[in-house]
């Protein structure tokens, strides 16, 4: 009972668990400037995302031009739009032109474009780049024991310059390589 009693007549000792204004904006201002460093290196991530992931789409889509050539068994082509920004794979080139796929830039967000981006020279080391297909009429024919036509296609991010070319040698093996500046494709 005595204990109660000198409990009750003791002073409680406050415990603050919040935070004071101050401390507050210390921590929002940090943010502040995190976020303004990080944001712009994020978008340009973003951004050079897209161009990646289109490129390695057409890396696909030229693999699989090579895969239906000799699962039908007749040629099958990828037909490069530079003018709607697309390009479509048709099969039985030459008699029916079935189309099988159409890929749109623009479904990329419009940040992959035909184009060489950055890059001085081709991947064959010429210095023009055309309209950034060099095959044969903008047409990657693939026969039916999946060799196909030489040349290569370019995609860039028009708003960092970051390019990626695709494209194929007669063999039929299939390429792709970044620009890493100085003349260097990898």
């Amino acid at each position: 009972m005595i204990k109660k009693f000198l409990l009750k007549m003791m002073p409680r000792q406050q415990h603050n668990g919040g935070f004071t204004l101050i401390e507050m904006m210390i921590v929002i201002a940090i943010i502040g400037i995190a976020a303004s460093i990080g944001v712009p290196n994020l978008m340009l991530w973003f951004d050079n995302l897209s161009v990646k992931s289109a490129a390695r789409d057409l890396y696909s889509a030229m693999q699989e031009a090579r895969m239906i050539a000799v699962r039908q068994n007749a040629d099958t082509a990828i037909v490069f739009d530079t003018a709607n920004s697309r390009y479509e794979i048709r099969s039985d080139w030459g008699s029916g032109n079935n189309l099988e796929s159409r890929v749109l830039l623009s479904s990329y967000k419009n940040k992959v474009q035909f184009g060489n981006g950055n890059a001085t020279e081709t991947e064959t080391g010429d210095a023009a780049f055309g309209d950034f297909i060099t095959y044969a009429s903008n047409v990657l024919v693939v026969n039916s024991r999946g060799i196909g036509t030489a040349g290569y296609v370019y995609l860039a991010n028009p708003n960092n310059g970051t390019a990626y070319a695709v494209g194929t040698r007669s063999s039929g093996l299939v390429r792709l390589s970044k620009w890493y500046g100085t003349a260097k494709w990898q």
